[in-house]
């Protein structure tokens, strides 16, 4: 069965909406003829949200790698900023909010310019060193990678490079188009598009889970149009195994249910 490295931050025991789409890829791509092999980064400790549960969903043929990850926002934490990282310290964080004290304004500033495409690239090097030890061990036939956060596909981009390997990247949300963008100065703003742009220049194929965002990734760089082949819409679904023992409940009147 021909192997697949499955690049993601964003995977089990790590919590969240996040997680869940790459979950079921890992989880049902065997009955499609694929051989996952997963590369993530290390447990994840402190605020960071963990549902050991997820696991169960991995089936235990799959094989992890994890690889550490240097966030400049643990340090960040530690020299007196933010105690805890829930979702509107967050963005407050990542849009570099006016309620920010020294230390926060100093960080938004620096990840502004230099974390670039995002806050998660100190896991860059380890993963890639980590990935050249999967292809050491395994006989990977596909790179797949899936954002957020887009530090994996600059992680697929360069075992691309190295290996010749086909590669698929995937899109959960856009890249610099989305609400949770890290509003950038010019240049680095510039410099972040210009990856994002060769990154999907370079991929062999690109998955959306809708169609405007392809077209969006058009209408801003024209030059994708003869690439427009290459993207292919998987939209967002669920799993029904997960409601096999749910049962219905009716209501006499029309009713909203926020779950």
């Amino acid at each position: 069965m021909p192997e697949v490295l499955c690049i993601a931050y964003l995977f089990p025991p790590r919590a969240g909406v996040g997680v869940q789409r790459i979950t079921k890829f890992v989880r049902y791509l065997p009955e499609f003829g694929w051989n996952p092999v997963v590369l993530t980064p290390v447990k994840p400790k402190g605020s960071f949200p963990v549902d050991e549960s997820y696991l169960k969903e991995i089936p235990s043929s799959v094989k992890i790698y994890t690889a550490p990850s240097y966030e400049p926002y643990h340090f960040y934490r530690m020299l007196g900023g933010r105690k805890r990282q829930d979702s509107a310290d967050f963005r407050d964080v990542l849009k570099g909010g006016k309620n920010l004290g020294v230390m926060g304004r100093f960080y938004s500033w620096f990840q502004a310019n230099y974390l670039i495409p995002d806050p998660k690239i100190g896991w860059f090097r380890p993963a890639l060193n980590k990935a050249r030890q999967i292809l050491n061990e395994n006989k990977i036939d596909l790179i797949f990678s899936t954002s957020p956060e887009a530090t994996d596909h600059v992680i697929a981009r360069a075992i691309a490079r190295e290996t010749g390997l086909p590669w698929v990247m995937d899109f959960r949300d856009p890249w610099t188009t989305s609400l949770y963008a890290i509003d950038r100065p010019q240049k680095a703003k510039e410099k972040e598009e210009s990856l994002e742009l060769n990154c999907l220049e370079e991929a062999s194929a690109i998955t959306v889970v809708q169609e405007r965002y392809r077209d969006e990734y058009i209408a801003k760089y024209q030059s994708l149009e003869k690439y427009k082949e290459k993207f292919h819409i998987f939209s967002n679904g669920f799993d029904t195994a997960d409601f096999e023992n749910v049962q219905p409940r009716k209501f006499d009147r029309w009713t909203l249910v926020y779950t």
